[in-house]
């Protein structure tokens, strides 16, 4: 929901911007510039109580609020296919869509208290992963998955990150035939496997990362930490029926990821702009 008002100065001219902030942190929101009438709107990102200061030249700064305002932007919780946000005790890993597709920690795969949000999937780069039930449904015309992976150490040969995709095969991972930390997209296509969407620039180590698939029809879509990376050309992905993982990859052990895992989300459906920025600011809302 978008606030707004009328800033003019004594002589009936607009105020030179309005600066919105969060109440009481002080932290900038935004910047607008009024029109020629004085009149201005802005739409917060996140529900909270903001504040407003009106500037202009020569003028003493005016502050108003605070007042609560409804942001645009959100998490979906509708047309969730399965969602892990790895909390929890014990071998299971929780599908919290609750669809019932509940992962299996394997090899000693760990939860980390010290997660992105509470506790994290940590795997050891060996034989460490959480693998998915066989029933999971067949991967959607439309499909959006969303998680965020911090890791600990890049290697030259695959490191999975999501293996055999909603029954199709098609991996998320990096190394193998690209550079260390390379994230991509990996899959049979026409009887070959093929690197048919990959990143350009590689993630850091130690820093969590927002990573974001997209599915429209036949067409794929890679963003890192809300910023589009690449995007595919229309390509029909081979069935598998191989079991899902998470971090870890089912005829390899040494190929699993090294690092940690959290807030995996899938949904049949393409997001919003607001719904994936909502995604990707979580963890500093929270």
């Amino acid at each position: 929901m978008p606030i707004s008002g009328n800033a003019t100065t004594e002589t009936g001219s607009p105020v030179d911007f309005v600066r919105i902030f969060n109440w009481p942190s002080e932290e900038l929101a935004g910047v607008v510039t009024p029109d020629e009438n004085g009149d201005w709107q802005f739409s917060p990102f996140w529900d909270g109580n903001y504040g407003i200061t009106y500037i202009a030249q020569g003028c003493q700064p005016i502050t108003h609020g605070p007042y609560w305002i409804e942001g645009d932007a959100s998490i979906p919780t509708d047309s969730l296919i399965m969602y892990f946000d790895m909390e929890g005790s014990g071998t299971e890993v929780t599908d919290k869509s609750g669809n019932g597709y509940h992962a299996e920690l394997m090899g000693g795969a760990t939860r980390e208290l010290a997660g992105l949000i509470g506790y994290s999937l940590r795997c050891n780069g060996r034989n460490q992963f959480a693998q998915l039930p066989s029933n999971i449904p067949s991967m959607p015309t439309n499909m959006t998955v969303s998680l965020w992976i911090k890791v600990e150490r890049l290697k030259t040969d695959q490191q999975m990150i999501l293996e055999a995709l909603l029954g199709r095969s098609v991996n998320l991972q990096m190394g193998e035939n690209q550079a260390p930390g390379l994230i991509h997209l990996r899959g049979q296509i026409g009887g070959s496997w093929t690197d048919f969407l990959v990143s350009p620039n590689p993630i850091s180590i130690g820093e969590w990362h927002h990573i974001l698939v997209e599915k429209e029809d036949k067409i794929f879509t890679l963003s890192i930490n809300n910023t589009v990376q690449a995007v595919s050309e229309e390509v029909e992905v081979s069935t598998t029926s191989g079991a899902m993982r998470l971090g870890g990859r089912e005829t390899t052990a040494d190929r699993t990821l090294n690092g940690e895992m959290d807030l995996v989300r899938v949904y049949n459906r393409i997001l919003t702009a607001n719904e994936k920025v909502g995604l990707f600011a979580e963890p500093a809302r929270t």
